[in-house]
C-alpha cells in the first residue's frame, strides 16, 4: 500500500509539472502556409459579409423585378416603365457583382495572409541579425574597455563602443517588439490569441516563373477575370441600355447627355483595362528582377559561410578575437536574411501577379 501512495504521488507530480508545459505546447500549434490560409478564410469577417451580401442583393433585385410584370407595351418615354426597368438591370448588376467582390475579398485574405505568414519568418530573422550584432557590439565594448585601462585608446574611442552597442541593444529591442507586434496581427487574421506564438513550418523556397510565360497570354488572362475590369464593361452596356431611355434616372434626361455617358463610361472602361494591364506586366517584371537577384544573394551566403568558417580556425589558433567570430557570425546572419527576404518578396509578388486584384501595392517586407 505504501508503494501504491509513493507511485501515485510521483505520478500526480510528474503530471502537475508536465501541465504547463501542455499549455504552452497548445499555445504553439505548427501551422503550414494552407493551414493559415484555411484559418484565415474561416475567420475573416469581410468573406463572410461579402456571401451575406450576395442574399442581400437578391432580395433586392427580385423585388425590383416584381414592379415588372409584363414586357412594355407603351411607347417610348414612359417615365413609370423607363424608371421600373432601370432599377432592375441596376439591382441586377449589382448583385452579379456581389459574386467578384466575394472573390475579391478571398483573394484579398488569402494574399494578406501569406503575407503575414511570410513576413513573421522575415522578423525573427531581423531579430536575430540583431541580436547578432549586438553580440559583436557587446564584445567590441568589452575589448574597448580593456584598451582603454591599459591606455590603447581614448576616452572618445571608448564612448563611441559604448554608443554603438547601445544602438545595437536598441535594434535588437525594436526587433523583438516588431515581431510581438507581427504576431499580434497574424494572430488576429487566422483566428488565434495575442499571446500565441505558431510555429510556421513551411520553409520559403523561390519557384521562379515558368520560363517560357508568354506575358501577353498572362496579361490578357488577368483582364478577363479582374472584377474592376469586368464591372466598367458591365457599367458600358447600361449606359447603353439608358441612352434609349428618357426617363431612366426618373426625370428627364437630354439624348445628348445620355450619349456622354457612353462615351464616359467607354473611357472608365479603357482605363480600367490599361491599369489592370500595367499593374501586372510590372508585377511580371519586378518578380523576374529578384529571381535575377536571388544567385548573387545566394552567392553571398556562401562567402558568408566561408568567412565564418576562416575567423573560426583563425580563432581556434590565436590569430583573432571572439570579436572577429561575431563579426563574422554576424555577417552571415544578415546575408541569410537579405537571401530570405528576397524569396519573402518574390513569393508574395508571384501571387500577385496571378491575381494582381488583390494587391495592395506593398511587398512582403517584415511585418506591415
Amino acid at each position: 500500500m505504501k508503494k501504491f501512495l509513493v507511485s501515485m504521488t510521483m505520478f500526480l507530480f510528474i503530471l502537475l509539472t508536465a501541465l504547463p508545459v501542455w499549455a504552452e505546447d497548445s499555445a504553439k500549434p505548427n501551422l503550414t502556409l494552407n493551414d493559415a490560409v484555411a484559418r484565415a478564410l474561416a475567420n475573416s469577417n469581410a468573406v463572410k459579409k461579402a456571401t451575406v451580401e450576395i442574399d442581400r442583393t437578391k432580395w433586392l433585385r427580385e423585388d425590383a423585378a416584381e414592379d415588372i410584370h409584363f414586357s412594355p407595351t407603351t411607347p417610348p418615354g414612359d417615365p413609370a416603365t423607363e424608371r421600373a426597368w432601370a432599377n432592375v438591370v441596376s439591382a441586377d448588376l449589382t448583385w452579379r457583382m456581389t459574386y467578384k467582390s466575394l472573390d475579391i475579398q478571398e483573394d484579398s485574405v488569402v494574399l494578406s495572409t501569406c503575407k503575414k505568414y511570410w513576413g513573421i519568418k522575415q522578423a525573427i530573422a531581423t531579430l536575430e541579425t540583431n541580436k547578432a550584432a549586438m553580440k559583436q557590439a557587446d564584445l567590441d565594448l568589452q575589448k574597448a574597455r580593456v584598451q582603454r585601462r591599459v591606455g590603447l585608446i581614448s576616452d572618445s574611442d571608448l564612448i563611441s563602443a559604448e554608443a554603438k552597442f547601445a544602438l545595437a541593444k536598441s535594434a535588437a529591442d525594436k526587433a523583438q517588439n516588431d515581431l510581438d507586434n507581427g504576431y499580434v496581427a497574424f494572430n488576429q487574421t487566422i483566428g488565434l490569441s495575442p499571446q500565441d506564438r505558431p510555429v510556421l513550418t513551411d520553409e520559403l523556397n523561390l519557384e521562379p516563373l515558368d520560363k517560357d510565360i508568354d506575358l501577353n497570354v498572362a496579361v490578357n488572362h488577368v483582364l478577363e477575370a479582374s472584377p474592376s475590369v469586368w464591372l466598367a464593361s458591365e457599367k458600358v452596356k447600361i449606359q447603353e441600355y439608358a441612352k434609349d431611355s428618357m426617363f431612366y434616372t426618373g426625370q428627364y434626361t437630354p439624348y445628348m447627355a445620355r450619349e456622354d455617358a457612353v462615351t464616359q463610361a467607354m473611357y472608365d472602361s479603357m482605363s480600367a483595362k490599361e491599369a489592370a494591364e500595367l499593374l501586372t506586366r510590372n508585377l511580371y517584371y519586378s518578380v523576374r528582377s529578384l529571381e535575377f537577384n536571388c544567385p548573387a544573394a545566394e552567392q553571398a551566403v556562401k562567402l558568408a559561410e566561408e568567412g565564418l568558417r576562416v575567423a573560426n580556425v583563425k580563432y581556434q589558433v590565436g590569430m583573432n578575437t571572439r570579436a572577429d567570430v561575431a563579426a563574422a557570425e554576424s555577417a552571415l546572419v544578415q546575408a541569410k536574411k537579405s537571401l530570405l527576404d528576397l524569396k519573402a518578396n518574390h513569393a508574395y509578388l508571384k501571387l500577385a501577379f496571378q491575381k494582381p486584384w488583390a494587391y495592395s501595392g506593398g511587398s512582403s517586407s517584415g511585418t506591415d
